[in-house]
């Protein structure tokens, strides 16, 4: 049910001329005071597009960081509705608002624009509190402002804090307000209310330093022991007016001092900067507020008569359920799923994002890489609707999307395409396969067609030309032609329509689209497929996309040519993120996969086994390790694991069929993976014992399976089921 606000919006008043950037600004503090019977269930609705902290009677509420998610604010924005019964008290209490600019009001200029972003303004709020049913509380102009101790935050830039200009008892009742002043109303920032639909950030693990490195008497540099995003959180006593500054980074040079010159390229101005200001008296606690991180490494200079007796780095992201877990008896194996996992989890900060420092964008070509990945490993349905919602509210009127989401003006004539674009596509099928939830393909379905019909245009000879193709190959951009590729997306996209509208009841559409695959498929085949079985101009990633898609006349043909390809490659990841996902998918559903298995975990450049042997804790952007080193594009290989080698696949949407169809690869001893689903766990494991494999499935109640090994396939029922496969001979 939609809220009806009472309340309006407020804050400071200042009026933003021609989206000038303002370093100068505040994060500002609004507090009210009102009495209270408590008598009753209290709940406080809450909307603002920059992120904010709320504080009840001196105390911060709740756990949440990085609040809110963005999204598209000028179309959507969300409230959040917090039970604070147990919080309020009898008599006189007082609620208070910090707010920071977060992705509302980017001030930083950058590559994307964002400081010219349309909705961009200063912080603003609106809130109502409801005390069984009856509006108490509410945001006017009878709220006071003042400036906080937050001088500076900038999303990709960092925060400044003077503690000297704290407010003590800022949130309780009875605080002095000689320097506080009415709020104002101003203008809402042009989105409609929804509610909330995401799941929170939090501080989900504190890390200490794994190492300290003292560069000189001041400056020290703190090693983490792996890439994380968030904030450092230091303990420092000293004189007042002196100052700690925090610079973050994933690399170190040669003198052991960070090396940001990678991610930095894009943003001016300081990059990736906290700078915390004493006040003097005796042990004092901080982290940032409005601002977030990515980093293995912190360099904590200290100005003036300043000590730094601890440093934590807090990892920070959306606080998903875990919902899988994989582990094999191969090392390798393993450690390439906790760099993917730890890849995944350090890039969806509120949503999926390419990288947590440079850019920290929702690339759309990561997304829909990394969702398989994303929904075998956590609950993360919610994270993809929302992030979804903001590529629908991005969407042209044409039917054109966007690259990234949010974008204020990015992303349209460069970064788009099918392999990105089609996440709405990718996100509905998977939300419908994992979760049995048909409700997203309702919603979407007519941004789908837009989408479809914009690609018609943009077709010639009903090829698809426009998008990045197999980004990060090793030998570059331009390395594999396009067309192949984003075509057989546009195609995958008709294939789902055809699905989609038959869930949803569309008999004329189910017609229409299945038509439209079939012109587009001869015309795919009469272009790019070649009778010795190859695609396109015969690399693996024009192959195996093609096979995925279903697109080859002679699937089984073609995937031995993708293997014999492979094998001239030495088993080297010649490709890039598109490659990345599907070659080694298709050489294992087609019986390759020792093939497979051999090329995720060798050791070489380009590989994914050979950041693992430099030391990788997260995947990295690029096969030579240039530029960012916590990256998810190439992640789809967490999924593998599940799909393959543990051989677990939805038969029929939500799990209530499963398919089991493990790849007993010849290098492993062992394999387990367990998914957890509403009514219990899934699980496959397998384990070679002398000559035989023991092969162990559990189905949860509700649910019934399908064994598939070799040419035998068996009907399961809920429960355990144990089998023994002789490898003799």
């Amino acid at each position: 049910m939609i809220h009806s606000w009472k309340g309006r919006w407020i804050g400071e008043g200042r009026v933003m001329v021609a989206q000038k950037i303002d370093n100068n600004g505040n994060a500002p503090l609004f507090r009210k005071e009102f009495s209270c019977r408590k008598n009753g269930k209290a709940l406080l609705y809450v909307s603002a597009p920059g992120y904010y902290e709320i504080y009840i009677n001196g105390e911060k509420l709740g756990d949440r960081v990085l609040e809110p998610a963005p999204s598209r604010f000028d179309v959507r924005i969300y409230y959040t509705v917090f039970d604070v019964t147990d919080i309020l008290r009898e008599g006189e209490n007082c609620i208070a608002f910090w707010l920071g600019n977060g992705w509302y009001n980017c001030q930083s200029t950058g590559h994307w624009s964002f400081d010219k972003a349309p909705w961009r303004d200063y912080p603003k709020f609106i809130c109502d509190l409801e005390v069984d049913g009856e509006t108490l509380v509410f945001s006017d102009e009878t709220w006071m402002m003042t400036a906080s101790p937050v001088t500076y935050d900038a999303l990709r830039c960092g925060e400044r804090y003077d503690a000297r200009l704290e407010l003590p008892g800022f949130a309780e009742v009875g605080c002095d307000l000689r320097n506080w002043r009415p709020a104002k109303a101003v203008f809402p920032p042009g989105g409609e209310l929804f509610p909330e639909d995401n799941v929170p950030c939090r501080v989900c693990e504190k890390l200490p330093p794994v190492s300290v490195t003292r560069l000189s008497p001041n400056v020290r540099i703190c090693d983490f022991g792996k890439n994380i995003t968030g904030w450092a959180e230091i303990e420092v006593s000293g004189d007042s007016g002196s100052f700690i500054q925090l610079k973050y980074g994933e690399k170190v040079r040669a003198n052991g001092d960070i090396d940001t010159a990678e991610i930095s390229s894009c943003i001016e101005g300081e990059f990736q900067c906290d700078v915390y200001t004493l006040k003097g008296e005796g042990k004092e606690v901080w982290h940032p507020r409005f601002t977030y991180h990515g980093f293995r490494y912190v360099r904590v200079v200290m100005v003036g008569n300043a000590e730094v007796t601890s440093v934590k780095g807090c990892f920070i992201h959306s606080d998903f359920e875990q919902a899988g877990k994989f582990s094999s008896s191969s090392p390798m194996l393993n450690a390439l799923q906790r760099l993917t996992v730890a890849s995944y989890l350090c890039n969806f900060t509120g949503i999926p994002t390419d990288c947590p420092h440079r850019e920290k964008n929702g690339w759309t070509n990561d997304a829909n890489i990394a969702c398989q990945t994303g929904l075998w490993n956590f609950d993360s349905k919610d994270g993809y609707l929302h992030f979804m919602r903001i590529m629908k509210d991005c969407q042209r009127r044409n039917g054109q999307l966007a690259g990234i989401a949010p974008t204020g003006s990015y992303g349209y004539n460069w970064g788009n395409g099918p392999i990105g674009d089609t996440m709405i596509f990718e996100g509905c099928r998977r939300i419908w396969e994992f979760y049995g939830d048909s409700a997203p393909i309702a919603e979407f379905y007519e941004c789908m067609e837009r989408y479809i019909s914009f690609c018609r245009t943009m077709a010639k000879d009903r090829i698809i030309h426009f998008g990045l193709g197999d980004w990060g190959h090793p030998d570059g951009a331009n390395a594999v032609d396009v067309a192949p590729i984003v075509s057989a997306f546009f195609i995958g996209s008709l294939a789902d329509m055809v699905t989609f509208a038959g869930i949803l009841g569309r008999a004329d559409d189910v017609k229409k689209y299945s038509e439209l695959r079939s012109e587009y498929l001869q015309a795919f085949q009469e272009k790019f497929c070649h009778s010795d079985g190859s695609c396109g101009g015969g690399s693996p990633a024009e192959l195996a996309t093609a096979l995925h898609f279903g697109l080859m006349p002679d699937a089984e043909k073609s995937a031995a040519v993708l293997a014999e390809k492979m094998l001239a490659l030495d088993c080297k990841a010649v490709f890039g993120i598109v490659g990345a996902k599907f070659v080694p998918r298709m050489l294992a559903k087609y019986g390759y996969f020792d093939l497979a298995y051999k090329i995720i975990t060798q050791e070489e450049q380009p590989g994914w086994g050979n950041w693992v042997k430099q030391g990788a804790t997260t995947l990295w952007e690029s096969w030579n390790g240039v530029n960012s080193q916590t990256h998810i594009m190439f992640g789809d290989i967490s999924a593998w694991m599940y799909e393959y080698p543990a051989g677990m696949s939805p038969a029929e949407p939500g799990f209530k069929k499963i398919r089991f169809a493990p790849c007993f690869i010849a290098e492993l001893a062992e394999v387990c993976a367990e998914h957890r689903i509403g009514s219990g766990v899934i699980r496959s494991a397998w384990h070679r014992e002398g000559d035989k494999i023991v092969y162990e499935v559990t189905i949860p109640a509700g649910c019934c399976g399908i064994l598939a090994v070799g040419e035998q396939t068996e009907e399961l029922s809920c429960g355990v089921h144990r089998r023994t496969y002789s490898t003799a001979g």
